[in-house]
């Protein structure tokens, strides 16, 4: 799977680099970045929007969670721990961002590249490939800590011709969180709609703590744990 991506990935940015009417070179010349772990059915996937970018250009193209590199990566670390620590077993988890692309601010998504007609083909490519690695992973709850990933998720960004990750999600009054409700591999995957999980507008100590208590009782249920 990981070389397949690279591949795809590779097109992608050899696409748009060979395209002159496209306006965001920029943003190629940085190479891209995804995170890929060899996982299988992780309990977690924390989802995010794009990778940041440091101001230094490296041939870096994958990383894992396991070496907590990015630092973003420790908050959900951190949620693991302590989700694992009232399941009484070890938590999976792995981390997934709807692009690849470097860049640290996210206006360029939503006043540039949502604008532009190549933009949004360039973003549609990477979104197809996410959900792709999504799927893959199956993963028993997916944890969305950003508002542009949940309009991704929820069919909500309301751009003309943009076809994002579109899943039917339905609020389930009885575990008291989303879930997927549709034929396919991710149906009846719990997911959380959340802030921030680090930074200034990071969740309050308060929701944090019900945030890991929810997400430990969804797991409990759908581990069998008693």
């Amino acid at each position: 799977m990981k070389d397949y991506l690279i591949n795809e990935y590779d097109k992608i940015w050899n696409k748009y680099s060979n395209q002159s009417e496209f306006k965001f070179k920029e943003l190629l010349s940085r190479n891209y970045l995804f995170q890929f772990d060899e996982i299988e059915t992780p309990d977690i996937v924390f989802m995010g929007i794009n990778p940041s970018y440091s101001g230094v250009v490296d041939d870096s193209k994958t990383y894992s969670v396991k070496n907590l590199k990015p630092a973003y990566l420790k908050p959900f670390a951190n949620i693991q721990t302590e989700v694992s620590m009232k399941l009484g077993r070890d938590v999976t988890w792995t981390h997934l961002d709807c692009f690849v692309f470097r860049e640290t601010a996210q206006s360029i998504i939503t006043d540039d590249l949502f604008k532009d007609i190549e933009g949004r083909q360039f973003l549609k490519d990477q979104l197809e490939l996410s959900k792709r690695l999504l799927e893959h992973y199956h993963p028993k709850v997916i944890v969305v800590s950003n508002a542009l990933a949940r309009q991704l998720i929820r069919k909500e960004t309301m751009i003309p011709e943009f076809e994002d990750f579109g899943y039917s999600i339905e609020f389930l009054d009885e575990i008291g969180t989303d879930m997927i409700i549709e034929d396919g591999v991710l149906n009846r995957t719990s997911v959380f709609f959340t802030s921030m999980l680090s930074g200034q507008r990071a969740l309050d100590i308060g929701s944090r703590e019900r945030l890991i208590w929810h997400i430990a009782e969804v797991l409990k249920e759908s581990l069998h744990i008693r």
